[in-house]
């Protein structure tokens, strides 16, 4: 038992690295939500409460087609 806390609490302090608690993952989109001086900005990408780079893949409208068919197919949906 005292192995399985062990190995419980030390699972928590690595993801703590990595992770973030809901909290801090739910502020960029309440900073952009709320933000006045967000009003006119339209289609940027935001990470940590900041305009982040989009990496040329993420970018690309067939990857994008491909990625929503391939999610409608594993949902068992069809969007016309």
């Amino acid at each position: 038992a005292c192995t399985k806390l062990l190995l419980i609490w030390l699972k928590g302090q690595i993801f703590s690295f990595f992770l973030k608690t809901p909290c801090e993952g739910a502020q960029t989109s309440i900073y952009c939500a709320v933000a006045e001086e967000l009003d006119s900005v339209t289609g940027q990408y935001f990470s940590d409460c900041q305009p982040a780079y989009v990496s040329p893949r993420g970018r690309d409208d067939e990857i994008a087609k491909k990625l929503w068919s391939v999610s409608c197919e594993l949902l068992g949906i069809q969007w016309d």
